[in-house]
């Protein structure tokens, strides 16, 4: 007969052998071991040692990851408390809990409180220029559930433009984007009606990528693709229809 297994570390290691090959079960199993490391940390440590901030950001990400979003926040809330204790309010850290806080919230449709958060995030990041196009790009995405289509290209704009800035013309980041729009809009225009905003939309953010990467031939025939929709569906006098002129003008100054 087998020696009884008593070691909880023990336990997992045989049974992430024997389930090696059933990759559900496999992470059942994983998520236990990390559940089970973080009570461990937070049984053996003071409730006020440093060193439990993480554990609660962590322990946050998992209660987010299962759904479980008021338990989440509760736990990013305890990281946040401790880091704002033993930490500079400009670190990064600090910036990365306010991002996972409005995640969550833009999870359970609290849009008022992401973007709050988003927008905290933002301020810590000022000088992290890649990370700043990512708070842009998550507040661009709860303007575009508020309908905020002004707030939307101007978080889209400069989104992309300090993407451009700062990552090479041939940077994989770019041409996975084109990948993705492409895509997209080859589904919109097989299931939506040819003047459809989301078309145009997607027209405007692969002009934005094709001058990122100094293509402007495609990046003007896009620009023109979306203001000819634009111009169809919009009043004359929406900002859409402005701001699509001037980079058309723009691009085209480029070509001359």
């Amino acid at each position: 007969m087998k020696p009884k297994v008593t070691d909880k570390n023990e336990l997992t290691d045989r049974c992430k052998k024997f389930y090696k090959d059933y990759p559900s079960e496999l992470a059942i199993i994983q998520e236990f071991e990390k559940d089970y490391v973080y009570d461990r940390a937070l049984c053996e440590l003071p409730r006020d040692h440093p060193d439990l901030a993480p554990y609660y950001h962590n322990l946050g990400m998992i209660a987010n990851h299962k759904g479980k979003y008021d338990i989440s926040l509760e736990w990013f809330a305890k990281a946040l408390e401790m880091y704002n204790k033993t930490r500079q309010p400009d670190d990064p850290v600090i910036a990365t809990t306010y991002n996972s806080i409005g995640e969550v919230h833009f999870r359970k449709g609290n849009r008022t409180n992401a973007l709050e958060s988003f927008k905290k995030e933002l301020n810590i990041r000022k000088k992290q220029h890649l990370q700043v196009a990512m708070c842009y790009h998550n507040m661009d995405n709860v303007y575009q559930e508020e309908k905020k289509f002004q707030e939307v290209f101007e978080c889209h704009q400069k989104s992309l433009m300090i993407r451009q800035k700062y990552l090479p013309t041939d940077h994989p980041d770019i041409d996975l984007a084109l990948q993705y729009y492409n895509m997209a809009l080859e589904i919109y225009q097989k299931s939506l009606p040819s003047q459809h905003q989301d078309i145009a939309m997607t027209h405007y953010n692969l002009s934005l990528l094709y001058a990122g990467k100094e293509d402007f031939q495609q990046a003007l025939a896009h620009f023109q693709k979306a203001s000819t929709i634009f111009h169809a569906t919009l009043p004359p006098t929406h900002p859409f229809i402005g701001i699509v002129n001037q980079d058309i003008q723009r691009v085209s100054n480029k070509l001359k």
